[in-house]
């Protein structure tokens, strides 16, 4: 049924050092000699996803002797992501790490500014249109959203009786990776569960997650269980739904401390595909400080996400974040 495995069952292998971009320790030594200057530009400063990815780069920096020029947050504003693309690009860093907001073509037209400013460019989890790698930038790199699309379907699927129906909320921009994630959902439940039929739930911001779902339910609509494209929306679901004194269960991605205490609940949250954020920024970094030193990178790298349940709770959650859990997600 599944081709991955729980963190209990799989080797422990470094998934950076899988994706081809761990940095040697020769390379480590020459860039300490090097003092690369690097600028980073997320989406959400309150995000578990964005403090964790930033942990991973920062940890890399420091080991090559790096300078972290700035960091800077569009919050999904593509008016505010132009400005912080032209603020980094003056200040002339050596490498650019960015996670665009959409896939547009005005996107592009921000990013593509990047390359010809002599700054290595690498893009996390979105690929604007008609930007083309080696060209416009050194390395795309992202949790494999395809398998995370399968992860949270074989999660939730147990839960869903014959015939039942599935809500999927999702973010209504263009956003390959929810656009991926959303996709192989259907697809596995269209392999697998064809008696199941899919309700689309959207949402444009993701603080209103919550009550597109408490609207969706209003209308007289059912459903047996919620797939919720990330963690930050899901926790705005799960409020509305206790309102509703509903147990409905859900899936999601991202594991963090706050999705880890919903798991260790064991009410709505069934279970997560977990991005590895940590090691994603360090993927980030490695290929950054790779590209500067002239090094071969990967165009794209995928880092395998975790599924992550009640079971399985606490090995995955150090595996995940690099730390040990606090107390209260330990069983009663």
């Amino acid at each position: 049924m599944s081709d991955h495995r729980t963190p209990a069952e799989e080797e422990v292998v470094d998934p950076v050092e899988m994706s081809g971009l761990k940095l040697t320790q020769a390379e480590q030594e020459e860039a300490r000699t090097k003092r690369f200057r690097i600028g980073v530009v997320l989406h959400n400063p309150d995000s578990d996803w964005s403090i964790q990815q930033l942990k991973g780069i920062r940890a890399t920096l420091e080991g090559c002797n790096a300078e972290l020029v700035d960091v800077l947050y569009s919050e999904y504003q593509m008016d505010k992501q132009h400005v912080d693309i032209d603020y980094m690009i003056k200040k002339n860093p050596d490498a650019l790490v960015s996670i665009p907001i959409d896939t547009s073509s005005a996107s592009a037209d921000l990013y593509k500014q990047v390359h010809p400013a002599g700054i290595k460019l690498i893009l996390m989890d979105n690929v604007p249109k008609d930007m083309f790698p080696r060209r416009d930038y050194s390395c795309y790199v992202s949790s494999d959203n395809e398998l995370s699309g399968k992860i949270t379907a074989e999660l939730l699927s147990p839960y869903i009786s014959p015939n039942g129906v599935v809500g999927i909320v999702y973010y209504h921009a263009d956003f390959r990776v929810t656009d991926t994630r959303e996709l192989s959902f259907k697809e596995w439940f269209g392999k697998h569960r064809r008696d199941v039929q899919i309700r689309d739930i959207p949402f444009l911001d993701y603080h209103q997650a919550g009550e597109a779902v408490r609207d969706f339910f209003a209308d007289g609509n059912h459903a047996d269980g919620l797939y919720v494209v990330w963690d930050e929306p899901a926790l705005g679901v799960i409020n509305n739904l206790r309102e509703l004194d509903s147990f409905l269960p859900i899936v999601t991605n991202d594991l963090s401390e706050s999705m880890a205490l919903e798991i260790s609940k064991g009410f709505n949250v069934k279970g997560v595909a977990a991005q590895r954020s940590f090691d994603q920024g360090v993927a980030e970094a490695s290929a950054a400080v790779k590209a500067l030193l002239g090094h071969d990178v990967p165009v794209s790298v995928s880092i395998p996400p975790l599924s992550v349940s009640r079971k399985n709770l606490l090995e995955a959650y150090r595996r995940i974040r690099h730390t040990e859990p606090p107390n209260a997600l330990f069983p009663e």
